[in-house]
């Protein structure tokens, strides 16, 4: 009975046999089991991205407004020091609209690496005793970062729909195209998951990797180009943007802001596409090193 049971089942649901380095034997086709994991953890990641979410906002007084509180405080800091502090520049929407929305961007981006980064980390009582892609626990924790990112549009929306009130004073034709802007961000989303899934392999080596990115991350913002402050045109300053892939993004995205299209659509089309090399990539590495991983947990 149970040789006729084990006949039908080998019959019915394909087999697949491991060998050692039999990922690298696949070539190009790793690709499509790569993603074809993805999509058979679709439930997994959502349970795990749930589970975050709500653990954590639990036992709080102002709930989900915590998520768009560090954005606020950025600002209000970044408009005193242009004021009181900074020499005067221009930009090319009003500043306080400039500002958040450079954090806005510059935050998800940051915090969309640090989870990436920090994923294995914080489960790795699961890796230890289940068997899983373990990319599940990346992009649940991504996704975490994605619905504050949504809290925070929301938040730039309402400044925006103050400052069209108040459009005769502020003088910034707001294009149309407005509600579509949000995905010029779409290659920070890559551009952080491929670099957290690299660095979270060097985390499990080196423990000091997760002490000093926080503080590159916050140096990061003053010397990011379309956070706080635009490119300059000066020599070496000028290196500032070139060098740096996220300007080129957020630039590009306050660009769409300000006149309804990139003034350098190459720039952020070069950085796009490096963002998706970063990505695959990234993803790539982190599953060949998994094995070695695996071994620490």
């Amino acid at each position: 009975m149970s040789g006729s049971l084990e006949a039908a089942l080998s019959s019915t649901r394909p087999v697949r046999i491991y060998t050692p380095g039999w990922e690298q034997k696949l070539g190009v086709r790793i690709w499509g089991l790569m993603f074809a994991d993805l999509w058979r953890s679709r439930d997994l990641i959502w349970r795990l991205f749930w589970k975050q979410w709500v653990g954590q906002y639990r036992q709080t007084w102002l709930g989900y407004f915590w998520a768009v509180v560090p954005t606020l405080v950025a600002v209000f800091a970044f408009v005193l020091l242009r004021r009181h502090v900074l020499p005067k520049f221009q930009t090319p929407i009003p500043y306080v609209a400039y500002a958040m929305w450079g954090m806005t961007a510059w935050q998800f981006f940051s915090s969309s690496f640090q989870s990436a980064m920090n994923a294995l980390q914080e489960s790795g009582h699961m890796i230890s005793r289940i068997q899983f892609p373990r990319e599940s626990l990346v992009f649940a924790s991504i996704g975490k970062n994605l619905f504050t990112l949504l809290l925070r549009l929301f938040a730039f929306g309402l400044l925006v729909i103050w400052l069209y009130a108040h459009r005769a004073d502020v003088q910034w034709d707001i294009p149309r195209s407005i509600l579509l802007i949000p995905l010029s961000l779409a290659p920070l989303f890559f551009l952080a998951v491929g670099m957290g899934m690299v660095m979270a392999v060097f985390l499990t080596i080196a423990g000091d990797v997760g002490n000093v990115t926080p503080m590159i991350l916050q140096f990061g913002v003053f010397v990011t180009p379309g956070v706080m402050f635009p490119s300059s045109p000066r020599w070496p300053y000028q290196l500032l943007g070139l060098l740096n892939p996220v300007s080129g993004i957020i630039e590009g995205s306050q660009d769409l802001l300000a006149y309804g299209r990139m003034t350098q659509p190459e720039v952020y089309a070069a950085m796009t596409l490096f963002s998706l090399l970063i990505f695959l990539v990234g993803w790539r590495f982190f599953r060949l090193a998994l094995p070695r991983i695996l071994e620490r947990f």
